[in-house]
């Protein structure tokens, strides 16, 4: 029998407005929803599964009850211009450290949204911005995966996706990953700039890696301050990357 979420415990812990729920679409669908009906800025969305989890592009993010916990957390930057990738870069950090918190496992960031532990993704996020008037909104989600699903994961994202916890069952494992990534992402978000990419920087797996862009090999060679990524080529072309997909070459 899977347990419900204790949500009481997250809303006092966090000392945020959380709203909770069993099954959802998508919490950052919902949330957006809440966002354009004027919730303010730290409203949390949590879900113990999603029928419709989305990743970037057209990806989907498997999100099946009792394995994971899957949230989304609303933002409203006060400029007018603002780094959706910073933002992102803030949940990846906050992600990261959240997970150490509550395991022994290593972190680290495939850029720019994908979490690993031991060579397997175990957390994706998702930010959506829009404007309503000169108002910035982001509907910032995070899924995470804390135990490999009953019957493992789906064919198309088996060989990539991973747990934080594996087979292990941890007490009240959705709640602690909820309560850090929500506290420590207060914390990461304010950071100066130049703090927060020396951060996310520093926990990039990629450095140095060859990839696989569009079907070309490449080696990753840099970041700049934009959070576009460098790539370089055999015959010496540069590109910095804005968004799209990269693939480590096995």
């Amino acid at each position: 029998m899977i347990r419900s979420l204790n949500s009481s415990y997250i809303r006092r812990a966090c000392g945020l407005t959380a709203c909770c729920f069993r099954e959802i679409t998508s919490t950052n669908t919902i949330l957006k929803e809440y966002g354009r009906q004027g919730a303010p800025e730290w409203t949390v969305v949590i879900a113990e599964e999603q029928t419709a989890g989305r990743g970037r592009g057209d990806h989907i993010f498997f999100s099946p009850r009792g394995s994971g916990i899957y949230l989304s957390v609303l933002l409203r930057p006060k400029a007018r211009r603002f780094s959706p990738a910073a933002i992102t870069a803030a949940a990846g950090v906050a992600a990261c450290e959240a997970i150490e918190e509550i395991s022994d496992n290593r972190a680290e960031i495939k850029w720019m949204n994908d979490v690993f532990c031991g060579g397997k993704k175990v957390a994706g996020i998702l930010a959506e911005a829009a404007f309503l008037g000169d108002e910035a909104m982001v509907a910032l989600g995070a899924g995470f995966n804390l135990n490999t699903p009953e019957g493992g994961f789906p064919e198309g994202v088996s060989d990539v996706a991973g747990s934080i916890f594996g087979d292990r069952k941890v007490r009240f494992a959705r709640e602690k990953m909820a309560v850090a990534f929500f506290r420590i992402l207060q914390r990461v978000y304010s950071l100066p700039a130049a703090e927060l990419y020396t951060a996310y920087r520093d926990r990039l797996m990629v450095f140095g890696r060859e990839v696989i862009y569009r079907g070309r090999p490449a080696v990753v060679t840099g970041l700049d301050t934009e959070y576009r990524l460098e790539l370089t080529f055999s015959d010496g072309e540069k590109l910095f990357l804005n968004g799209g997909e990269i693939s480590l070459k096995v």
